[in-house]
């Protein structure tokens, strides 16, 4: 099995769907599993879960909503894959891309955890990484210093890109293939044997800054097996 695909569900039957969908489409050549945990929704999921389960798809009911940490977990714990994959159950895989990262992985043998271009429906792109965050570059990102053109490079942004920033968006820095301390869980591609020498993700996170806290950790050649942000 080369890929784990995980995808946490909660009250998004639809984007789901259509999810899945689109995993089956564009993706041609890796061998892949699919598993799904739902996080007690109440939208007609869990019927349509029940119906999807062992039709290409593992499926994990929750009672409660145990956030994105815990659920995840849920998922590598049974995942096969040489490679795990978290996804949001709101993006939609296009151009083959599974199946590029999977190749862009066994050749990049440094690369311990990698992003690829999220982008927007109107085709515009989403910020998918940066820099590990300090005091300054959070102050920098909260009054746009670090979207001056220039200083950015200087700063190393916590967060690149600011959909209202009143200098320009960043969006730069997404367009091409570079190593970034963190990339976003909403793509978050991931080695199994990373996860067994680091561990889960921290459960102590019910959303959002996991994929942050976890980045410290991950080892490989000369102590540093680093992310990268790959444009799609």
């Amino acid at each position: 099995m080369d890929l784990s695909i995980i995808i946490i569900n909660y009250n998004t039957k639809d984007l789901l769907l259509s999810c899945l969908s689109s995993i089956k489409k564009n993706t041609k050549r890796a061998s892949y599993e699919i598993i799904v945990v739902d996080n007690a929704s109440i939208d007609g999921s869990v019927e349509v879960l029940k119906r999807l389960r062992g039709q290409e798809v593992k499926v994990v009911l929750n009672k409660e909503n145990f956030g994105f940490a815990k659920a995840n977990n849920q998922g590598i714990k049974i995942a096969k894959g040489g490679y795990i994959l978290l996804l949001n159950s709101d993006t939609r895989v296009e151009d083959n891309i599974l199946d590029e990262m999977l190749e862009y992985m066994e050749v990049s043998s440094e690369t311990g955890i990698a992003g690829c271009a999220l982008k927007n429906k109107d085709g515009s792109l989403q910020a998918t990484g940066g820099y590990f965050p300090t005091l300054p570059k959070v102050v920098s990102w909260m009054f746009f210093l670090d979207d001056i053109p220039l200083l950015d490079r200087l700063i190393k942004p916590f967060h690149p890109m600011h959909e209202k920033s009143f200098f320009y968006k960043g969006e730069g820095l997404f367009k091409k293939t570079a190593r970034r301390d963190w990339v976003t869980g909403a793509f978050f591609l991931v080695r199994r044997k990373v996860l067994e020498e680091v561990g889960l993700l921290d459960e102590d996170y019910f959303m959002y800054t996991e994929e942050v806290d976890f980045y410290p950790f991950v080892l490989g050649k000369n102590g540093k097996l680093g992310g990268t942000t790959c444009p799609s």
